[in-house]
């Protein structure tokens, strides 16, 4: 016999299937095993995404060696695949490149776009694609019928979205380098180029980016490229209407 009294308790369980997910630490991702980590030795995810995850979760960078597969093995026994507390209630925080490697592990879409579609990917307010996400497969250096295959190289490509005011408003390929602080280098130009067109009459703004950038060392390009797309959205009414680089390190076979 079903009593008004079940109706109600299945309604509510009804209710919390189809609630939209607030967090990225649902219970769809709550292992290890369900992750691109599930194989140590075979997985997608490079040794930069793995330091990434390390320091996401609250690692020191300057701890940070020793071979992928250890580090892999270090993430898994030390910490959980959710996010520590301090990114778990702001997921705001997290930098495009902190959010496209959550996306990464978790084996959702991690492909370019702007900060706040990487986070509703992330909280499942974006449906993944039909056919699932583009996962692109490392591939490692080694022999093939007695011959030497060489190592895949390891690229930085420099991808620039402009300012919504400008006359050709699609994104660019600004170049790609092998060496990194090269590529951080070209997209940080370009963006203070912008930011000289946007704060032609405010000097002080400008110089305190200048004094921002200055204060960091050459190993923390990845950091000025922050502050410079922070700087510049800044500057612009909208968020929205500001340029943005976006750096990905990519294989060319």
């Amino acid at each position: 016999m079903t009593t008004k009294k079940d109706t109600k308790k299945d309604k509510e369980v009804a209710n919390a299937k189809n609630k939209k997910r607030d967090s990225p630490d649902d219970e769809e991702v709550v292992n290890w095993d369900a992750t691109a980590l599930k194989d140590s030795e075979n997985t997608r995810l490079l040794s930069e995404d793995v330091r990434q995850l390390l320091i996401t979760r609250g690692e020191l960078k300057k701890n940070l060696g020793g071979k992928k597969i250890e580090m892999i093995e270090y993430l898994k026994e030390k910490h959980d695949v959710g996010l520590v507390p301090k990114y778990k209630e702001n997921v705001d925080e997290l930098t495009k490149k902190e959010l496209q490697c959550e996306l990464r592990l978790r084996n959702l879409d991690d492909s370019e776009a702007k900060k706040e579609t990487l986070i509703k990917r992330l909280n499942g307010e974006i449906a993944p694609p039909p056919n699932g996400p583009p996962l692109k497969k490392r591939k490692k250096a080694g022999r093939v019928a007695g011959r030497f295959v060489p190592k895949p190289l390891q690229v930085f490509v420099v991808r620039y979205t402009p300012l919504a005011t400008a006359e050709e408003g699609d994104p660019k390929l600004l170049g790609v380098f092998k060496s990194k602080k090269k590529a951080y280098t070209r997209g940080i130009e370009r963006l203070m180029e912008d930011m000289n067109e946007l704060c032609a009459d405010k000097k002080k703004k400008l110089d305190a980016v200048h004094e921002k950038l200055d204060k960091m060392d050459d190993d923390e390009m990845d950091k000025k490229l922050q502050v410079m797309n922070e700087s510049v959205a800044s500057a612009c009414d909208k968020e929205d209407d500001a340029s943005y680089v976006e750096i990905n390190e990519e294989t060319v076979e």
